[in-house]
């Protein structure tokens, strides 16, 4: 992927979310906690449901219910990581995280195409052309109209 235009220091994204430049701290947290939610949907998904990460509901399941209850009602009496690890058998790893993205990844490809052209598309420099060679139009703001 690639920004439709130049981009230079006046477009640093990070600094928009305000909580990075307040309370770092929290950002961290809230990055680890991204990696539980994946690791804990991975054992869901595979060791009770038996059913693809990516694609699975575990709405209404009762052993799921049981699952999240019983490692949830240990609350602060002990370490999370214990938690984690008695719950699902691992220590925090981003291995679910990459497992679940792997399809995606795939698709991806090495980089030798781009998106658009991966999907049937030529890009140009005012658009993309489909195989019949008909003109999508980049976006525009309404104002340019």
């Amino acid at each position: 992927m690639e920004p439709p235009s130049e981009r230079g220091e006046g477009f640093c994204d990070a600094a928009t979310k305000t909580h990075i430049n307040d309370t770092p701290a929290y950002y961290y947290s809230y990055a680890i906690a991204t990696v539980f939610k994946f690791q804990l949907h991975d054992y869901i998904a595979r060791r009770i449901l038996k059913q693809p990460p990516q694609a699975c509901n575990y709405a209404d399941n009762k052993e799921v219910g049981a699952f999240l209850q019983n490692m949830m009602a240990k609350g602060a009496t002990e370490d999370w990581r214990k938690v984690l690890k008695d719950a699902t058998g691992e220590e925090l790893s981003t291995r679910a995280m990459m497992e679940y993205f792997k399809p995606l990844m795939a698709w991806a490809g090495n980089g030798k195409q781009r998106p658009a052209d991966r999907l049937g598309l030529i890009t140009g420099r005012h658009g993309l052309k489909s195989a019949e060679s008909r003109v999508v139009p980049q976006s525009r703001s309404p104002a340019s109209d």
